[in-house]
Formats: C-alpha cells, sequence, structure tokens
C-alpha cells in the first residue's frame, strides 16, 4: 500500500521571482524614459517647492557659473538625463520666483522712495521746524478740501504726499483750488486720478501716476482723460492675477519657443522628446529672466529718485498750460532726458534677445550636429513665435479661467 504523502511535499516547488538587488544606501536611482512625450516626464519631474526653496545656493552657484563664464557653459552643453532635465526646469522656475520678487519690487519701489522721502527723510536729516509744520498744514489742508475717503486714499499714495510736500506756494494753492472744484464737480474722475486706475498697472517709476493725475486736473485735459478712460474700460474686462500672469507668461514663453526649436532640430537617437531644446530653453530662462527684471528695476529706481523734480515740472499743468519738455524727446528732467530713457530702454532689450539668441545658437550646436546658420534660424524663429504667440494665449486664458474666479 502506497504510504499517504503530505501534499504539500508531493507538489512541485513553486517559481520564485528573483528579488532585485538592493541598492546601496543613498545610491541615485537610474534614469529611466518616461511615457506621455515631453509633458509626461515633466509632470514626473516631481519637484517640490521646499526643494526649491532650499536649494537656491544651488541655483546662485550655477548662475555665478553661467555669468562667469557663458559661452564655455554653453558650448559645454549636453542633452543630457532626465535627471539633468529636471534640474534645469528647477533651475528655471527659481529663476522666475527670484524673477518675481525683483518685479514685486519694481512695483512697490516709487510708492515706497516717495513716501520716504515725504515724511521720513525730514525727520531724519533734520528739516528746519518750519518746513515740518508747514508740510503739516498742507497735509490737514488736503484733509479739509477733500472728502473723508478721498483724503484717505490721498495719504497711501506716496507720490501724492511727495507733491504736498515738494510743491511750489503758488501751485500748491492752485492744487487745492482744483481738487475742490473736481471734488464737485467729477468726484468719480478725481477718485480715479487718486487711486492710480487711470495709470492702470504700470506708473513707470511713478512719472506715469503722477502725470495723469495732473492731467485730470488740467480743465481740459482732464474731461477728455476721462472720456477716454470710460471708454476704454467699456464692456468686461477679464484679467488674471499678477502672479499667475506671470507665471504663466514665463512658463508659455518658454514652451512654446522650444516646441518651435525643436521641431526645427534633427532627431538625435534615444532622446525621442527632444529633451535638449527644453533643458536648454529653461537654462537660458532662468538665467536672463532675473537679469531682465533687475535692469528694469533699476530703471525705476533712478525715476523714483528724480521724481521730486519731475513733480515740480509736471505742477505747471496746474496752471492751465502744459509742462515744458515732459512729452517731447528732448525734454525731461534734464535736456534730452527722455531720448536717453527711450534708448536705454531699447538698448537692454536688444541687448538681452541678443545674449539669448546667442546662447540658444550656441547651446543647439553643442547638443546637435547643426550649422551655425541653422542653429541661430531656430533660436530666431523659436524665440519670435514665442513672443508672439505668449501674450495671445495669456488673453484667452484669462477669457477663459478669470471668469470662473478660479486664478
Amino acid at each position: 500500500m502506497d504510504t499517504l504523502k503530505d501534499p504539500a511535499e508531493s507538489a512541485e516547488p513553486a517559481s520564485v521571482s528573483p528579488r532585485p538587488e538592493a541598492r546601496p544606501e543613498g545610491s541615485a536611482e537610474p534614469d529611466r524614459p518616461r511615457g506621455g512625450g515631453l509633458l509626461g516626464e515633466l509632470a514626473g519631474a516631481d519637484i517640490q517647492l521646499k526643494s526649491l526653496l532650499l536649494n537656491f545656493p544651488e541655483y546662485a552657484r550655477r548662475y555665478a557659473q553661467i555669468l562667469k563664464a557663458p559661452v564655455k557653459f554653453l558650448r559645454a552643453f549636453q542633452a543630457g538625463s532626465p535627471r539633468e532635465f529636471k534640474q534645469s526646469i528647477a533651475f528655471m522656475l527659481q529663476g522666475i520666483g527670484l524673477s518675481f520678487i525683483i518685479l514685486t519690487m519694481g512695483w512697490a519701489l516709487p510708492g515706497s522712495i516717495a513716501s520716504f522721502a515725504a515724511v521720513n527723510l525730514p525727520l531724519i536729516s533734520g528739516a528746519p521746524r518750519a518746513d515740518l509744520v508747514q508740510f503739516a498744514q498742507r497735509v490737514e489742508a488736503i484733509g479739509q478740501t477733500l472728502p473723508p475717503d478721498l483724503a484717505r486714499s490721498w495719504r497711501g499714495q506716496g507720490e501724492l504726499m511727495l507733491a504736498t510736500r515738494v510743491l511750489p506756494d503758488d501751485h500748491f494753492r492752485l492744487l487745492l483750488d482744483r481738487l475742490g472744484q473736481l471734488s464737485a464737480q467729477n468726484a468719480d474722475l478725481l477718485g480715479l486720478a487718486i487711486d492710480g486706475s487711470l495709470a492702470q498697472a504700470e506708473r513707470f517709476g511713478g512719472r506715469g501716476y503722477m502725470l495723469t493725475f495732473f492731467l485730470a486736473l488740467h480743465p481740459q485735459a482732464g474731461p477728455l482723460l476721462y472720456q477716454t478712460y470710460q471708454l476704454a474700460s467699456a464692456g468686461p474686462r477679464y484679467q488674471l492675477q499678477p502672479h499667475v500672469e506671470f507665471l504663466l507668461s514665463a512658463l508659455l514663453l518658454w514652451y512654446l519657443s522650444c516646441a518651435v526649436m525643436a521641431r526645427l532640430m534633427p532627431r538625435p537617437p534615444g532622446d525621442p522628446n527632444r529633451r535638449a531644446v527644453f533643458a536648454l530653453g529653461a537654462l537660458v530662462s532662468g538665467f536672463v529672466n532675473p537679469l531682465y527684471q533687475t535692469l528694469r528695476t533699476l530703471l525705476r529706481f533712478y525715476l523714483a529718485l528724480t521724481l521730486p523734480v519731475y513733480i515740480q515740472m509736471a505742477g505747471q499743468m496746474l496752471t492751465g498750460s502744459a509742462a515744458p519738455g515732459l512729452g517731447e524727446l528732448s525734454g525731461g528732467v534734464f535736456p534730452y532726458e527722455n531720448l536717453a530713457l527711450v534708448v536705454v530702454q531699447v538698448g537692454v532689450t536688444l541687448a538681452l534677445l541678443g545674449l539669448v539668441l546667442g546662447g540658444l545658437t550656441l547651446g543647439l550646436r553643442a547638443a546637435f550636429p547643426v550649422s551655425k546658420a541653422r542653429a541661430f534660424a531656430a533660436g530666431a524663429l523659436g524665440l519670435g513665435v514665442g513672443l508672439g504667440a505668449t501674450e495671445a494665449v495669456v488673453s484667452i486664458l484669462a477669457l477663459i479661467l478669470a471668469p470662473t474666479g478660479l486664478l
């Protein structure tokens, strides 16, 4: 009789999958291509806000490396691995974040400098007591002339407080008269002039704001300016939040420009998503964006420093005449200052565009076997399409998303 056997003993041994070898602690995960194209790879990059903030010294180190020898850095640019692609994207996002901080400083700088020069500087510098008493009397006169809500709004504008202090006596008396008249005749126009709505978002270092303010007080130009504002603001106006619009514009410019350049490059083996083009664009974006915003902020710093002289010249419009030279290329706070400002802004913009095109040309030639002419043409076409299409795409997104209140 056959002896009974335990089924477990008679069964064939089950096949066991080999266990993966344990990686040494601290070793990096090997690069693996991700599906879904470039956007899928970007979504899987897993870049966290905490890592961006804590890794800022690394951003500063790489930025200094590029700034020290940009040609050498870009000539050594390689297509790279997914890990290096992630590092390039992190570099771009850190540059965009730094750019937004600098941009915010440029927005707040004119009002802060004007408020400091009007209120704090006389106290710190030990101005004569008579000047401080006169300034306090002028502020009180403004409060007595305007309704309480407009008076509070006036005190919240650093440029207007500076104008209260630096205007000559005869112009300040005219200012009080015009404020009283406009408060009774067209309080809506006066409110728009005080809160800065007539100047929109761009105050141009405080000059744009003060120019529209004095134009609003002008007997002939004020009503025309008000009618123009009403026509321009007719109908629904949808705008994204400033930080959302800035982030979207920067990312869209990068993506659209790189997408065009990638289409014009040969497809290298092992990189079907042409990751190199987007990594190169991220490096150039992370380098140029803070530089551009820094130069714009320096320009507004100069405009804010010269604002007292500009206010005194613009205040001549209170007499009913045009301010001499403020709207002419040969004018400004000194002869031909307006022309110099135009030359500086155009020159800086062209220089930065040349820097971007040069960087893209060098990087494309380092990553792809193309001629200099083809790399330059691809960079120029990509940048042109990106600049042209970004504003249109952001406007369409504003029409779609802003009414929902999500952004």
